[in-house]
Order: structure tokens, then sequence, then C-alpha cells
């Protein structure tokens, strides 16, 4: 049978690298023998930059323009367009970049706020008509007593105020405001639409304060008045941004998550029930009625509060709320890692007036 003898060497990369030298010379000789290697075919990197002039026909404007925009960006560049950003993206309005592809026409979004401007003022017409006295004729013929008219009414505003903050910052995304004649046409009818929802968030806020006129404060129609001013202020922040308040910005949603983190720290700062039942007792000093009931239920940190304004009260309401706010227990004891501060101040004020 036939045989082969194959021999073969193994080259050791990091053993051989530090034996073998290479010139300068010779590399620029290799380098001069094969300069095809080393060729590239010309490329060019354009970008572009829009520029707003009038359609009149004339390139005046453009030449003018592109002339001014040279000697700045040959010194700006660095500082005004952030790493990775192209000069479109960078020059382009915000509202061109953020926005969707598919715009809605000027006329149609202006169509619809003037629809809903016009329901708005038809709405407080209706509420000037009610102030004079034709709303109690109304709901006694309609069989609602006013108690539900004010509750019922509360919420439904509130959706409403919900609604169109909704469809108001949709509107003014999807908009195509090119025309600035169209774009004063939306910034009016949009703030007349805020300053007529602002109006319904008064009515709304007004109805409840009748309803506690009647039956007294508890802890959701307090936070429903806290949500209340908190829609009215996001609505200010809205009104501020639909008129071009810091344009390059978009800073509404962060004011108004930052709103609404301020309410949640003020409430934690502020005793929410002891303020229900300092409301409650100077509503009893003119209603002379009292839900003691309801005020017994809340949690400890209402019992100071609660057995400190007795005095205030009449004696027969003064009995009914000490009995409710007596009935906890007078001792606290707890672990360390479950003691609580308002149990305890709840227990001593137990122990000293009950």
């Amino acid at each position: 049978p036939e045989r082969r003898v194959v021999t073969y060497v193994l080259l050791d990369m990091p053993t051989l690298q530090p034996r073998v030298t290479v010139t300068e010379a010779e590399d620029r000789a290799y380098y001069e023998a094969h300069l095809d290697q080393f060729k590239q075919e010309e490329q060019v990197c354009a970008s572009h930059i829009l520029l707003k002039v009038k359609a009149d026909g004339s390139q005046a404007p453009i030449q003018l323009e592109t002339a001014n925009l040279t000697g700045t960006l040959t010194n700006s560049w660095a500082r005004w367009v952030p790493f990775g950003q192209t000069f479109g993206a960078a020059a382009e309005p915000i509202s061109r970049v953020d926005g969707p592809k598919w715009r809605l026409g000027a006329i149609e979004g202006l169509i619809v706020l003037v629809v809903l401007d016009a329901i708005f003022a038809a709405f407080a017409v209706a509420q000037g008509v009610a102030a004079f006295g034709a709303a109690a004729r109304t709901l006694q013929a309609a069989g609602v007593t006013y108690a539900d008219y004010a509750r019922s009414g509360f919420f439904q505003l509130l959706w409403v105020a919900g609604i169109t903050a909704v469809v108001i910052i949709l509107f003014s995304r999807i908009t195509s405001l090119t025309d600035p004649r169209s774009r004063r046409s939306f910034v009016v009818l949009t703030q007349i639409a805020i300053v007529l929802t602002l109006l319904i968030v008064f009515v709304a806020s007004r109805r409840l304060s009748l309803y506690e006129e009647a039956f007294g404060f508890t802890m959701l129609r307090l936070y429903s008045h806290i949500f209340a001013v908190w829609i009215g202020v996001v609505f200010i922040f809205l009104a501020a941004d639909i008129a071009g308040v810091h344009p390059r910005r978009r800073w509404f949603a962060g004011a108004t998550l930052m709103s609404a983190a301020v309410v949640l720290l003020a409430l934690n700062a502020v005793n929410p029930e002891a303020l229900v039942v300092a409301l409650n007792v100077d509503h009893a000093g003119t209603a002379h009625k009292i839900d003691a009931g309801y005020l017994g239920q809340l949690s400890s940190d209402a019992i100071p509060t609660l057995l400190a304004s007795q005095s205030a009260l009449d004696p027969g309401l003064r009995n009914a709320v000490v009995t409710a706010a007596c009935a906890g227990s007078k001792s606290y004891t707890a672990p360390v890692a479950a003691w609580n501060l308002s149990e305890a101040d709840a227990a001593i004020v137990r122990h000293e007036r009950c």
C-alpha cells in the first residue's frame, strides 16, 4: 500500500511575535507596493437644516438665512447639537420631532374646539340660570333630592374636566398648526376651553360644599376637594403650555407629576383626619348636629383633636362625641417594631380625658 510522510510545523504567535521586527522603511515599501489595498471611494456625509422663510418665491431670504446660519454653526456645533443627533432632529420644531407622522387638519381641530367651547358656554349659562333659583324647581319636577344632585354632580363634572384635559392635550399634539393664523386660533380656543373647564371645576367643588353644609365632612369629601384643586392647578399648567411658556421643553408632564407629589407629601405632613374633625366641629356650631359615630370610626390620628374640641360643642353633642372617642383603649403597649405614635398619643389622651 502507498505511504506518505507528512511533516508540519506549529507556529506559536505569542512566542514568535517578539522575535519579528519590521522597520518603518519596510512598512513604507509594502504600502507603496500595495496601494490598491488601501484605497477607499470618496464618501460624503450630508445632513440638512430646516429654514423657515416666506413663501413668496424669492431666493433672497433663503440666501440671507443660509449665510447667517453658516457663521453661527461654524462656532456652535458642539454647543447646540447634542452628541449623535443630526442637524434635522436638532433644527426641527419639537412638535415635528415628537409628534406623529399623521396629522389632523387645522380646520378639523378648530371645529372640535369650537364645539367644545359652545357646549361649555351653554353649561355656564345653565349654571347662571340655576343661581337665580331655577334649579330648585327643576330638581323638584325631576324628583331628585338636592343631596343626590350635589353628590352625583361633583363626580360627573370632574369626569368632564378630566376628559377635556385629555382632548386638549391630544389635539395639541396631533393637529397640524404650521400656519401662524391657525396656531393663534387654536391657542385662543384652547384657552377659552380651559377657562370654562376651570368654571366647571369650581361648580363641582361648590356642589360638594353645599352637600357638606347639610351633612358635614368626611375623608372622601375632603380628598375630593383636594383633588378638585389639583385638577385646577393642572389646567393652569396646561394653559401655560399651550400659550407657549418655555416652548423648547416638554415641561407639562413633569410639572403635573411634581404637583401630584407635592399634594401627597402635604397630606402626609398635615393630619387630614384631625382636619375633618375640626371642620365638623365648626359645622356643628351652626348646624347643631354632628356625626359622632363616623368621627369615632376614624383612626387614632383624630382622637386627640376630637377630645380637645368637646368644649366647643353643645352639651348633647359633647356627650356623643366623648362616648365615641373614649371607646378605644386607654393604655398602649406594643413591641418596638410595631410601636405607633398615633396609637400611643390616643391612649394617653383617652386616659387623661375619658
